[in-house]
Formats: C-alpha cells, sequence, structure tokens
C-alpha cells in the first residue's frame, strides 16, 4: 500500500513521527475489504476498495495509522476458508495483513501518541487495536535500531519464517543441496544468508 505516493521519505533511526504526520492524508480510511474467495490467481474483483470515516478509540484501545504494510504469500491462504492456522478473512472483513504503523489516538495507558508498533491490522489506512477489538500490537524500540521498514522484512514474519523453516525444520546440514520453490524468492533472499550463521552448505 503506498501511502503517500507523491514523496517518499526515509524511515530509518532518524525517523521523525512528526514529519510524517504533516504528509498523511487524514480525512478518510481507505480499505480493501475481502469480497470473494479467489480460484487460482488473486484478481482485483476479489476485493472490495472502501472509504470510511477514521474510527475514535474507545476505553483501552488504540488508532494506528499504518506506515508499511506487508504482503506476504500468507495473505493467499487467509483468503480462503480451507483449515488453517489463523480464521479465515470473512467475505465483507478488511483484509487482514501484517501492519507498521503509528499511533495517532491512545486511550490505553501502555501506548502514547507517536509510538511506532506492528500489528496483525489489515489493508487500511486506520486501524483501532487492543481492547475489544481482540487486534494486538507489538510496541516498536525507540530509538530504532535498524530502517523501520526492517520490520516488514528480516526482523518480520518472513524472516521469522525463512530463520525457523531452515534452520529448525530444514535443519541444514554441510554438503546438502538447498532447492526452493520459486514462490518462496523473498524467503530464499534470507536463505541465502542464515547458512553462514550456523552451518557451512
Amino acid at each position: 500500500m503506498e501511502i503517500n505516493p507523491k514523496r517518499k521519505l526515509r524511515f530509518d533511526e532518524t525517523y521523525s513521527v512528526d514529519k510524517f504526520i504533516k504528509h498523511m492524508n487524514t480525512d478518510k480510511n481507505r480499505q480493501f475489504r475481502l469480497a470473494s474467495r479467489p480460484v487460482g490467481d488473486i484478481t482485483a474483483s476479489n476485493f472490495e476498495y472502501r472509504e470510511e470515516l477514521i474510527p475514535e478509540p474507545s476505553d483501552g484501545e488504540v488508532l494506528v495509522r499504518t506506515v508499511y504494510l506487508s504482503l506476504d504469500p500468507t495473505n493467499r491462504i487467509w483468503m480462503s476458508d480451507r483449515p488453517q492456522y489463523m480464521p479465515p478473512v470473512q467475505i465483507g472483513q478488511v483484509m487482514r495483513g501484517v501492519v507498521i504503523g503509528v499511533v495517532e489516538k491512545s486511550k490505553n495507558s501502555d501506548f502514547h501518541t507517536g509510538d511506532l508498533i506492528s500489528g496483525v491490522l489489515g489493508w487500511q489506512d486506520y486501524a483501532l487495536a487492543l481492547g475489544n477489538t481482540g487486534l494486538g500490537i507489538t510496541k516498536l524500540p525507540h530509538p530504532l535500531p535498524c530502517p523501520l521498514a526492517a520490520f516488514v522484512g528480516p526482523l518480520g514474519a518472513t524472516g521469522f519464517t525463512a530463520y525457523f523453516g531452515l534452520l529448525d525444520i530444514g535443519q541444514p546440514k554441510a554438503g546438502r543441496l538447498l532447492l526452493y520453490q520459486p514462490q518462496l524468492e523473498l524467503l530464499a533472499l534470507l536463505w541465502d544468508k542464515l547458512p553462514r550463521l550456523r552451518v557451512v552448505v
């Protein structure tokens, strides 16, 4: 999701939340909702685009604005109704997605305006988290130890999948050939680095 196509901002340890806030469209909440379950490849017709009012947090909740949205292979599984590790996204619901965001408003004492967070919040500009929503979020460290985008890459779900999938499940050993499917190219980029940390492949 391109939050602001007119301006490219650099998100790193010098990232300024105040600077980013000034370049956001703040009068509506753009959303993509699941309109139908894909058969074969995902198409635009599987989604419905909506613009809604920005929600207000209740007691215990925070309003999060999306900075980065991670598009991952697991999105395809979430769109199906087959048994999986999380409940499927229901028709009409905002499409699920891993988000790096900034707290806009807070009625939760553990989070403050300007905090950077990560969580599974969906394909939308704004989302409510905590409280009765059931959507948990994690506060990112301050100051950031790395570029912010790393938290949807090597330090996010993709990185964890690559690390534990290769080292705990794959258990590579010296002299063995590592093969992967083309669909897993993003994981393979990380797999290429991991064996050098633990073993020589």
